[in-house]
């Protein structure tokens, strides 16, 4: 069974639409406005889904850049850009003041706005209807609008939307206005063209020559010409007419299969005639017993002697003849009665070989050629007329399939008397092809879209010609496919078949205005017979075709055409012209790419291919790479979407030279080759040509494309060949692409992506990334000069956009280290780590400093140094925390064993266990680790700038946001430094961020200085023994933190590193058994609690002081210290909230702090002179007087 290679299978209702809708693109050259119906006011959510349901962040805007096709400053609101020009948006407005004015006059503005819209110019002078919807519809929906003007409107609304606008081109031969589309596809050489069929160069005659004689009509001797049409009409030959359009069929509405269909019983394939046929031909059933046939006074039966049926050859040959010439209005009753003659005659010639008789076999040599002069006469007399298959009726066609049922049997009996293999000589007897060939032809003639209209009548009559030549096409297919039929065997017969379907092609008397309609003809042939294919010799459709792929016959139709954009100078077509040719290019390309992914037509054939992958690669190169005037000017999806799996999947949006692309990965498939062997197929699309794309000459939309195709081809290049030494050759070769110094802002952009998607490909296949970020870093020190100019001589505009180029470049090295893998599952890489030479912290340093005050750039900057910190901890991981002393049994305890008691608090004895632990992971990446120190050491002073910055901000949810992140940058920066030794603990604790801010900055303070800490103790336990007094009175301030900025984890991680060894925090009430998450909790409800308990601890202390104990000095004036720093921070909130709405947090911190104070006044050191002053302040009366006005 045939199995589409796209996920599933779809419903056989579903196919012809698939199938037949061209790609739209992304829009680039056709203006839709679709309003948004969603509230402006109402917020958007900080946050949006994975497909498979996850939360994730929203990107930023300079994700969004690096992973989109339009730029910051790309002015879609403003201007509709479209090929060399563009618009302003107020033509959209043009139409709207049309009342009052005559029809003509509407009719103009409505044409000037479809050409605002679209710049083409027109077509003919008689074409006013550019969109291509048709005058019928049109009509419809006004009629409908009358009854029910609101489900019309709607409709039209929703169907303006969903299709874009185009050209629609109607391509006729029974117009006498020449124009230029025919010429512009017509290739140079107008008088002769050739054509390969079967490997065979073909050479065609002029097209307005014949082979026969054709009926002296205006339909067949009218100039070729072009026009946009408003209604189809009711042609009489469907074949004689040619759409180009955005909506045009690109497998002419036949569906892969027609399963589900079934000619009628009365039909004559309904009655199993061809099945018997295709039976014996098979040699699975053996010769029946002619019935007997009287006619003309002779009697025919089944004992007639072979020398006797010899003398009556030329008599029955003579009334067929007779009989096929009559008028077509002559139903007399004879025909019946040739009927069962031709049946009788069929049947003695294979019945024959059972009576062996003497000279059987030159018997029927003599039928045969009594048959081929029967045929000779056939062929005069249609010639004679001027008759072609448009207009044979059923005796014409009979007398034809007769012969090829006749020449069958009869080959089939002579390989019987011979005793030779039928193989050899069924499918390859030269007579039965030709006869094969000559009624090929003649249906070709009639029409293949004539022939399909029977699939569209519902229970035709016995008489209808459209039925009998769809069943005269099933009837050549099976008598090819004999069973039984293998593979090979099926793939053998489809060869043999397309060949006769070729010859019938050069044989065929059809006339064609044009080349195109010559191509089109053709792939309706193949799509017709593809799909009929799937009907079984009696006349019910399956889901398996028995034709498979035979591409001569596609390249056929392509050589027909000249795939070239360049024109004649001298005679310019318009842009309608151009813009249609470029529609039908993109039809072509596309019923390639539905031929092989829809159709399952399969490449391994190596020539065919081969000649397929030279006439579409001729198409591309002789546009210098460029999409379609159609197109979207954007990498494709399986680099955008990060699935490289996606190259082996239909997408209806995939551009020309993405198309090219899947069926090279898809031949390399069919031929069970590694992907290594699509490399000489994509190299052929490689190009050396440098894109002089510069600011005094920026590229065009189309012309941007060229870019975006040819970074495409060196990442499939690196894909076919993931090698360290291919990745260096390609990016070389990719900077030349290019010139980044003196390139535009767009094609900048695609430079900086580019790069990105290169790293994305090296994390991919587990290749380093130091070209990539020397790259990177080549353009980041450009941009960094073009900066320092323009600062002096440059404008905003110019600023701004250098600035965004800068953020760019940061942003995509951060995109490279976070890079997931590229397939569908989206599976995380392992991490890497982050080696010095490819964190660009020369130009990191120089952001730093030319951007500090540009929020843009300095937090895509503390992004990537939060990343590449991130990265380190999974080489060195943050120690565990510390657990408390364990309590020793007295009874049995470590000195009884001659070892002295270990302190399992100790924190170099867990430092040389973690080391211990992790020593053998560690060591290998100690060196690069140093080379990172040096490099992060490097930008301390940048980094406590940018923290400087932002501690003078006013405090606000961007403010907020940076301070999480500049803070745990450079705890983690001190972390590192101190690691290796490049600076002490002491530069950092009195360089922590409170001291880069403003002087008595509580705000500030509450918020950067508890997280600063934490950090520093989770990343080195060890810094608390530099100075343990700074680390208290940060306890202090975190206990008076507003509920906005209270940070249970570091209470937590200080209890833990402190072991509660300090006289403040003895026998407090701290859960010693908890997690850092079970504790975070319940932080809430203890911390009343806590505090009281240490309160009374430095109340203990205090009055031991006062009664002359020395040793509890140091500790009183640390718990001074460090109550003074709580009672301030009190202060400070409360009078800063006093004024603020009420609520339930707020309401427990006023609460909170008005036990705090009561406890203070209750113990004797509320009456120390260093604590009083905070007492004696008005604002504990504010606190208590607002709750108690609450």
């Amino acid at each position: 069974m045939s199995t589409p290679r796209h996920l599933g299978r779809y419903r056989p209702d579903t196919e012809a639409i698939e199938d037949n809708r061209l790609n739209r693109g992304g829009g680039s050259r056709v203006s839709i406005s679709i309003r948004d119906n969603t509230n402006p006011r109402r917020k958007r959510s900080n946050t949006w889904m994975f497909q498979d349901g996850r939360v994730k962040p929203r990107q930023s805007r300079i994700d969004h850049i690096l992973n989109a096709s339009r730029g910051p400053n790309s002015s879609r609101r403003k201007y509709r850009r479209s090929g060399d020009a563009r618009h302003p948006a107020e033509h959209r407005n043009t139409a709207r003041s049309s009342i009052g004015e005559g029809t003509s006059a509407r009719r103009e503005k409505r044409h000037r706005l479809v050409q605002a819209k679209l710049p083409f110019d027109r077509l003919s002078e008689g074409s006013e209807n550019l969109s291509g919807d048709s005058f019928e519809l049109r009509k419809r929906n006004q009629h409908k609008s009358k009854s029910r003007p609101s489900a019309s409107i709607h409709k039209h609304r929703r169907t303006t939307k969903s299709m874009p606008s185009g050209v629609t081109v109607t391509l006729r031969s029974t117009t006498e206005k020449p124009l230029e589309l025919f010429d512009i596809f017509t290739p140079a050489a107008t008088h002769s063209t050739t054509a390969t069929t079967s490997g065979r160069q073909v050479s065609r005659p002029q097209q307005t020559t014949s082979k026969r004689p054709l009926p002296n009509t205006s339909a067949h001797f009218a100039r070729p010409s072009t026009e946009v049409v408003e209604s189809r009409g009711n042609f009489e030959d469907p074949d004689s007419f040619v759409e180009i359009s955005l909506r045009s069929a690109l497998a002419f509405g036949m569906r892969r299969s027609r399963e589900g269909f079934h000619l009628p019983e009365t039909s004559w394939i309904g009655h199993g005639r061809i099945l018997d046929l295709v039976n014996l031909l098979s040699q699975q059933t053996v010769p029946i017993q002619p019935y007997p046939c009287h006619i003309v006074g002779i009697r025919l039966d089944a004992s007639l002697p072979v020398a006797d049926f010899q003398l009556h050859i030329p008599t029955i040959c003579d009334l067929l003849f007779e009989n096929a010439t009559k008028p077509s209005q002559s139903n007399d009753e004879g025909d019946s009665t040739l009927n069962d003659l031709t049946r009788f005659v069929c049947s003695y010639v294979s019945w024959s070989v059972t009576r062996a008789e003497d000279d059987t076999d030159q018997i029927l040599l003599y039928i045969r050629s009594q048959l081929s002069m029967l045929m000779e006469r056939v062929e005069e007399y249609c010639h004679l007329r001027g008759l072609s298959g448009l207009g044979f009726d059923r005796r014409l066609f009979g007398i034809h399939w007769f012969a090829v049922e006749l020449s069958n049997r009869i080959a089939l009996a002579r390989v019987a008397i011979k005793g030779e293999s039928m193989d050899e000589i069924v499918l390859k007897d030269a007579t039965s092809d030709q006869f094969s060939v000559n009624l090929m032809a003649r249906l070709l003639e009639f029409g293949i879209r004539k022939t399909a209209t029977a699939f569209s009548l519902g229970a035709p009559s016995s008489s209808t010609i459209e039925r009998y030549t769809l069943e005269l096409w099933l009837a050549l297919i099976h008598v090819t496919f004999l069973h039984p039929c293998n593979l090979d065997g099926q793939a053998s017969a489809s060869f043999t078949f397309w060949r006769l379907v070729m010859d019938s092609l050069d044989q065929s008397n059809r006339h064609f205005p044009s080349v195109i309609h010559e191509a089109e003809f053709i792939f309706s042939v193949i799509f017709f017979l593809s799909s009929i294919s799937s009907i079984s010799p009696l006349g019910v459709g399956r889901n398996e075709r028995l034709l498979k792929a035979y591409w001569p016959i596609v390249c056929r139709a392509l050589a027909l055409l000249n795939l070239s954009p360049e024109v004649d100078e001298r005679r310019k077509p318009s842009q309608a012209t151009l813009a249609a040719k470029d529609t039908y290019l993109g039809m072509l390309f596309a019923r390639c790419n539905v031929l092989v992914f829809r159709w399952n037509w399969s490449l391994q054939d190596n020539s065919g291919f081969k000649q397929l992958v030279e006439i579409l690669r001729g198409a591309l190169k002789n546009r210098k790479f460029m999409n379609l005037l159609h197109e979207q000017s954007e990498f494709p999806r399986f680099i955008t979407q990060r699935n490289l799996d996606l190259l082996r999947q239909f997408d209806a949006k995939d551009s020309i030279q993405t198309i090219l692309i899947k069926l090279i990965f898809q031949k390399v498939e069919d031929s069970q080759e590694g992907k290594q062997a699509a490399r000489k197929w994509v190299s052929l699309l490689a190009s050396t040509t440098t894109l002089e794309f510069t600011k005094e000459k920026p590229p065009t939309q189309k012309e941007l494309s060229a870019l975006f195709n040819q970074f495409t081809i060196k990442f499939i290049l690196l894909h076919t060949n993931p090698d360290l030494n291919n990745i260096r050759t390609i990016i070389n070769s990719s900077k030349k692409i290019v010139d980044f110094q003196s390139a535009d802002q767009r094609s900048r952009q695609i430079c900086i992506r580019a790069a990105m998607i290169f790293g994305r490909f090296c994390r991919h296949y587990t290749l380093p990334i130091q070209d990539v970020s020397i790259w990177i870093s080549e353009m980041g020190h450009i941009l960094l000069a073009e900066h320092n100019a323009a600062r002096r001589e440059g404008s905003a505009f110019q600023l701004k956009e250098i600035t965004t180029m800068c953020a760019l470049i940061v942003a995509s090295l951060r995109d490279i280290f976070q890079s997931r893998a590229m397939d569908g599952d989206q599976t995380p890489l392992p991490a890497t780590f982050p080696e010095a030479s490819t964190c660009i912290f020369d130009v990191i340093s120089k952001l730093l400093a030319a951007f500090r005050e540009i929020d843009q750039c300095l937090s895509e900057v503390g992004l990537l140094l939060k990343c590449i910190l991130d990265l380190r901890t999974h080489f060195f991981p943050d120690p565990p925390t510390p657990p408390f002393t364990r309590e020793v049994n007295e009874e049995e305890s470590q000195e009884d064993y001659g070892f002295d008691p270990i302190n399992v608090n100790d924190l170099s004895l867990a430092e040389v266990m973690m080391l211990d632990g992790n020593e053998g992971s560690t060591r290998p990446y100690w060196d690069e680790d140093l080379d990172l120190a040096k490099g992060i050491c490097e930008l301390t002073n940048a980094i406590t700038s940018a923290i400087s910055r932002i501690a003078y901000l006013d405090d606000g949810v961007k403010k907020r946001k940076d301070v999480e992140l500049w803070v745990e940058i450079w705890a983690n920066v001190a972390i590192l430094c101190t690691a290796h030794n490049l600076k002490q603990w002491d530069y950092f604790l009195h360089r922590t961020p409170v001291s880069l801010g403003r002087l008595g900055d509580l705000a500030w303070r509450q918020v950067a200085e508890p997280l600063f800490l934490l950090h520093v103790l989770s990343g080195d336990p060890k810094a608390y023994n530099v100075d343990r007094e700074i680390f208290s009175k940060c306890w202090f301030l975190s206990m008076a933190a507003d509920p906005q900025h209270i940070i249970p984890s570091y209470t937590f991680v200080l209890f833990h590193v402190d072991g509660l060894k300090s006289p403040l925090w003895e026998e407090i009430p701290f859960p010693r058994g908890m997690s850092e998450e079970e504790y975070e909790d319940v932080f809430a409800e203890q911390r009343q609690l806590l505090i009281e308990s240490v309160l009374h601890n430095l109340e203990r202390h205090y009055q031991a002081m006062k009664g002359g104990d020395n040793t509890t000095t140091a500790v009183v004036s640390e718990g001074m210290n460090g109550l003074s720093e709580l009672l301030n921070l009190m202060r400070h909130n409360v009078m800063r909230k006093a004024k603020a709405p009420n609520n339930n947090a707020l309401r427990e911190y006023f609460q909170y702090c008005s036990e705090v104070v009561g406890t203070i006044h209750s113990l004797n050191i509320g009456g120390d002179s260093r604590i009083a002053p905070y007492l004696a302040d008005p604002w504990v009366n504010q606190a208590t007087a607002w709750l108690r006005a609450e």
